[in-house]
């Protein structure tokens, strides 16, 4: 069996490749949990025309790391996403809302009869038209 040089399979591995080889299937994908508590993912295919067989390991988090990545961002994104619309809802809630008050409290000085309570008194200096 051919390996890569920085990977080197544990025994759990080629006990379960030599099960493999025993058995009557002809390829398949086969999950074993390694030394660590972590996943590592067995591909095979006999080749019939040479009796060869492919073996190809690859620990879960090496095959899933770009999606796990992926996934993080679209996370991240969407958490910024989502606070700056609670923003914007809150500022245009705002700028709706604050002249509505103002007209309501208008309306309820009028009602009173504080109408000219409700308006600043003119600037120093210049007359008063009412």
């Amino acid at each position: 069996m051919l390996s890569q040089e920085e990977y080197h399979p544990h025994d759990s591995m080629l006990k379960q490749v030599e099960a493999i080889r025993a058995s009557g299937k002809k390829q398949g994908v086969v999950y074993l949990e390694n030394d660590n508590r972590k996943t590592d993912i067995l591909v095979y295919k006999k080749l019939p025309q040479t009796g060869w067989m492919l073996v190809g390991f690859v620990s879960e988090q090496d095959l899933y790391a770009q999606l796990f990545k992926l996934r993080k961002t679209i996370l991240l994104l969407a958490s910024l996403l989502l606070v700056l619309s609670l923003l914007l809802a809150t500022w245009l809630s705002h700028g709706i809302t604050k002249p509505a008050v103002a007209a309501c409290s208008v309306d309820a000085a009028r009602s009173t009869g504080r109408f000219r309570a409700c308006f600043k008194p003119p600037a120093s200096g210049q007359p008063d038209t009412q």
